[in-house]
């Protein structure tokens, strides 16, 4: 058996932390979290879900872990004094779970169903606008009042399809890992909108002009060896 692993260190640390037991009166809720500058918020998570967020995995990338692991929910802000990337909060989550749950993983490379991104046999639409460094910004149309969601991008296509792990809006759910097979190498802006009864993955589609094709890859997948409940603030 490979010996178990420790989440991954960094010497990189939140400034402050606070995590405790959800106590509302409705055990259910919105389970949101989110990266701002130089901080990770999560409202009646889960540890899984905590877990998720640290390394940047869908829910079928992580097994293990004790029963209350799925069913505890906790309310958890983490901060810094000076702004970080949300690759560098995710670190500094790794680093809290060690420290106050006693995190231990093991990782395992598994084949596993897959989003590839690529480009509609139309091409990409005038919507997704590219951006050269030193060039002024392309001036987005902000997306319509009223929609059910939206997204403002700008980025690399492989940062693109990275990024459909971390929407906060349920409604932008892919629930599958996505890969860049777009071939566009460059940055691009765009902003995307989509309508009540409509998916992220359609607007994607007819707006900008890509796609997502099913398929298979190997990808990276994490197993819980031990995790303890983090004491209470």
């Amino acid at each position: 058996m490979p010996p178990v692993a420790k989440a991954q260190e960094t010497p990189h640390t939140f400034d402050a932390v606070s995590i405790k037991p959800d106590k509302s009166a409705d055990p259910r809720g919105a389970d949101v979290f989110y990266f701002s500058t130089g901080r990770a918020v999560g409202t009646k998570v889960t540890a899984r879900r905590i877990v998720l967020q640290a390394y940047h995995l869908t829910d079928g990338q992580l097994s293990g872990g004790p029963a209350w692991f799925d069913t505890d929910r906790f309310d958890l802000e983490a901060r810094t004094e000076k702004p970080v990337s949300a690759p560098e909060l995710r670190r500094m989550l790794q680093t809290m779970l060690a420290d106050r749950s006693q995190l231990a993983v093991r990782h395992q490379t598994r084949e596993m169903q897959v989003y590839l991104l690529t480009v509609g046999k139309n091409g990409p639409k005038s919507k997704l606008l590219e951006w050269k460094p030193g060039e002024p910004a392309p001036r987005l149309i902000p997306p319509p009042p009223g929609a059910a969601g939206n997204l403002v991008y700008r980025g690399s296509m492989q940062d693109f399809a990275e990024t459909t792990l971390s929407l906060g809006d349920p409604s932008a759910s892919i629930g599958r890992p996505v890969l860049d097979r777009t071939g566009l190498k460059g940055n691009y802006f765009f902003a995307l909108s989509w309508a009540e009864g409509e998916t992220f993955m359609t607007a994607v589609e007819d707006q900008l002009g890509l796609k997502f094709d099913s398929g298979k890859a190997p990808m990276d997948t994490l197993i819980v060896d031990r995790i303890e409940k983090p004491p209470a603030d």
